[in-house]
């Protein structure tokens, strides 16, 4: 995994803890802070994992303009 895929897997965990803290001490800013960190991180990796399928890729090569022998 890169870099970037496991920076959104920390924000997916520290999401999920942020919610169940808010959850905990009856904090609707943490919570909700800890939802949006929480689906942040899971588009960013879904992003990441489609822009990198596309980028990767590879273009079919045209077919070479070779004269053919009758």
């Amino acid at each position: 995994m890169s870099r970037e895929d496991w920076a959104c897997v920390v924000l997916i965990l520290l999401g999920i803890v942020f919610f169940l803290v808010g959850a905990n001490v009856y904090n609707s800013f943490i919570g909700w802070f800890g939802v949006f960190l929480f689906v942040g991180g899971f588009l960013a990796l879904i992003g990441l994992y489609i822009y990198n399928s596309v980028i990767n890729r590879k273009v079919k090569e045209a077919p070479s303009a070779e004269p053919q022998s009758p």
